[in-house]
């Protein structure tokens, strides 16, 4: 089709800005163009970069100049019209540029000049605007270029195939000269999707008990309202097995799933536990594979005739899913699924309820301890709930047992940190032979130097943190910076020669327990353990087989692990759970005490024992009764009295500038524009619990915005905010976490 008007199209590009550019496209062009395509643009002076089509018009831009798209580099649309939909939303609620979302979304790395990667998934092919005696001549027109030209001739004489990026160096050609010839447009890259039938693979399922059974009716039944469900399962109660069969009637229906987690380190045993059912449709995706392997599960995912199940964390719910039917939330309250390293700060769990109303299917949310948030819901009717009372195989739950520092202190019954009833109990669970889980919320050696007369404290220069000792290394170690230095044994402070190390840590507990416990295998799982790639699941089948007894761990140990011979559950210092200045602080505690205790038992009677000075604390009192709603009752009271999430959306605002001076004056003026012009009620500017960090200092500012209140009517007055505050203090930058965690 021949068209005799001028079109355009506006495009996505992904960089962190909030603008949408509009290109013209050559006539040759016209028949590809698609809402969802990507096309290669010029941008800037001399760079080209890929970004993605959000419509395609007639309408000229009231500009000087405006430039031609490159290439459109997709047979077909990547992305689907919601995907994009998705994304824009992203950008408006948690106030973030679109142009930044995108780039999250697309894993590929954005080169200065052209989007050049070494993959065997690439392709290329002569512009079909040029023949070979053309393209020969427009390479010789200025310059000769004898390599151009037997790479033409080599590759394109007498027809118009495909190759491959491998093709080149297998002839003995350079990517250099590729390159060249794609900057001139002669020739034209595109992907290769490739076709792999996964629907041969057979699927292998457990038969459920009566109570999934009806859940699993229940929740099949409940789906054609299309709200979000929770599944309140107790540790034990077989969520997984529900989850599996509600995976293969969406499968039966040619629909993929995304089956979410909140870290990366879970998805070792859970993806051996849906593969012994799913077979090779499981397919693994997070942020940590290397870009080829994220290429192929793209390619897998946008055969629409695949109906498979991806097993990923946050970053999977920016897939080009063109079939997607379920999305499943697992372990749905925890707080790993809020991302707080970089921007966008999104809530995978809530953004996942988003993309499954947009894309009208199911989503399900499964937890044993659910979210404050989430339950409420359920108690509005936005969500529908669903439960699991009782373990599978009516193994009973873990009997917990709270052992009183205070008294076990002042009959002088420990040794350290370890009671002597504790030390017994671990013991006769070995002497039975089942295995044991130690839970401590620190790792390290030590959590701090201190000095016995002064009661100074080793700092690290860089941060607001104390060091913490590793005997590993000898060293103490910021755990926010890394700053290391050597232990002293003269008190910065005051000079006393009597420095103490306090705080007993993951290593420290290591060592000691195999003091007492020589003939058994003893292993530790935390950061410093599993940082090469492979120990995490090095140390969890080691576990799982039975060649370790004692396993000593931080919240790794928490998180979605099952194992069938563990007899014994210890909670070394609950009251550190605590010890945190915050309005979640008794729900995270209740979260990780009952998920750390539901490790036991499972296969057998098991057993909790938990070390407290406080062993009156209600929240003690729901863990060992396992009783979930009355913790929620009690929590729901308080957040409801002091107008906290659910009854309100908490953002918070952070400016960061190495000068204090200068942070201090940018944090008022940000207060006072919020107060005089905008009337907004705030808490703050404060300093942060962590004030310093990486030789940055820190300012907090807290919002508690009623949610009946518009959230784009907020970003507006924020966004001028920070354009004001900016542009009077350059060097203070500010960052907006919206459903601050």
């Amino acid at each position: 089709m021949q068209y005799n008007k001028e079109l355009f199209v506006d495009v996505i590009i992904p960089i962190s800005i909030d603008i949408i550019f509009t290109y013209q496209v050559p006539f040759e062009y016209a028949n590809e163009l698609e809402v969802g395509r990507r096309v290669l643009v010029p941008f800037g002076k001399k760079k080209k970069v890929i970004g993605v089509i959000v419509s395609c018009h007639a309408n000229k831009p009231n500009i000087k100049t405006i430039k031609y798209i490159d290439s459109v580099l997709d047979k077909e649309k990547l992305f689907l019209s919601e995907h994009l939909s998705f994304y824009k939303w992203i950008s408006s609620y948690y106030f973030y540029p679109l142009g930044g979302v995108l780039k999250t979304a697309m894993f590929v790395e954005f080169k200065k000049n052209i989007l050049i990667s070494h993959s065997i998934d690439r392709y290329f092919k002569l512009n079909q605007k040029y023949t070979l005696e053309l393209a020969l001549k427009e390479v010789s027109a200025k310059k000769k270029s004898p390599a151009q030209e037997a790479f033409l001739q080599f590759f394109f004489k007498g027809n118009h195939k495909n190759y491959a990026y491998s093709d080149v160096v297998k002839n003995n050609f350079s990517y250099t000269i590729l390159k060249n010839l794609i900057v001139k447009k002669i020739i034209i890259l595109y992907d290769e999707i490739r076709k792999t039938n996964y629907n041969k693979f057979p699927i292998h399922l457990n038969e459920l008990n009566k109570d999934q059974l009806q859940v699993f009716n229940s929740i099949t039944n409940s789906f054609v309202e299309k709200k979000p469900i929770l599944l309140h399962g107790v540790t034990g109660s077989g969520k997984t097995e529900v989850y599996k069969h509600l995976i293969q009637k969406s499968i039966l229906l040619n629909q993929s799933v995304l089956y979410l987690l909140p870290e990366i380190a879970l998805t070792h045993q859970m993806f051996y536990r849906l593969k012994s059912s799913f077979g090779d449709r499981v397919i693994v995706y997070h942020s940590s594979l290397s870009e080829k392997k994220k290429k192929e599960v793209w390619d897998v995912i946008l055969d629409s005739g695949n109906n498979v199940l991806v097993l990923g964390t946050r970053s999977s719910l920016f897939l080009p899913f063109k079939n997607l039917g379920l999305i499943i939330v697992d372990e749905e309250h925890d707080q790993s699924y809020k991302q707080t390293i970089k921007a966008p700060f999104y809530h995978a769990r809530d953004s996942a309820i988003v993309l499954a109303k947009l894309l009208s299917i199911n989503i399900l949310l499964g937890s044993a301890t659910p979210s404050i948030e989430s339950y409420y819901n359920t108690t509005l009717g936005k969500y529908i709930l669903y439960e699991l009372k009782f373990r599978f195989g009516n193994v009973d739950m873990p009997e917990v047992n709270l052992l009183d520092l205070t008294l076990i202190k002042k009959e002088k019954l420990i040794d350290g940190f370890l009671s002597s009833d504790f030390l017994n109990k671990i013991k006769l669970s070995i002497s039975k032979g089942r295995q044991v889980m130690l839970f401590i919320n620190r790792r390290g050696s030590y959590s701090s130097q201190n000095c016995h007369s002064c009661g100074h404290v080793s700092q690290c220069h860089y941060c607001d943190i104390s060091l913490t000792f590793h005997r590993s290394n000898s060293k103490l170690i910021c755990h926010y910076c890394g700053f290391k230095k050597n232990l002293t044994i003269v008190c910065e402070q005051c000079g006393s020669h009597k420095i103490i190390l306090k705080g007993e840590g993951t290593e420290k507990i290591e060592s000691t327990l195999s003091r007492f416990f020589h003939k058994s295998k003893i292993n530790r799982m935390d950061f410093d353990s599993t940082r090469k790639e492979g120990e995490y699941r090095s140390i969890i089948e080691d576990f799982e087989n039975h060649k370790v007894d004692i396993l000593v761990g931080t919240q790794m140990l928490s998180k979605g692990l099952d194992f069938s011979n563990v007899g014994l559950v210890g909670v070394i210092s609950a009251d550190s759970l605590f010890c945190y200045p915050e309005f979640r602080c008794n729900e995270r505690a209740f979260q990780l005490l009952s998920q750390v205790s539901g490790r036991s038992g499972r296969g057998a009677s098991g057993e909790v024992v938990m070390q407290s000075y406080n062993v009156s604390h209600k929240t003690f009192t729901y863990v060992k009764d396992n009783n979930y709603s009355a913790f929620y009752s009690d929590e729901i009271l308080n957040r409801k009295k002091y107008n906290y999430p659910p009854f309100s959306r908490l953002i918070c605002i952070t400016l960061k500038c190495k000068n204090i001076l200068l942070l201090n004056n940018a944090s008022f003026l940000y207060a006072k524009l919020l107060k005089d012009k905008f009337n907004v009620s705030f808490l703050g500017p404060e300093f942060p619990v962590k004030m310093k960090l990486a030789n940055f200092n820190f300012k907090s500012i807290y919002i508690k915005m009623n949610k009946t209140k518009s959230i784009s009517q907020m970003r507006n007055l924020l966004l001028s905010c920070n354009s004001y505050v900016s542009s009077q203090f350059k060097s203070v930058s500010i960052v907006v976490d919206v459903d601050s965690y």
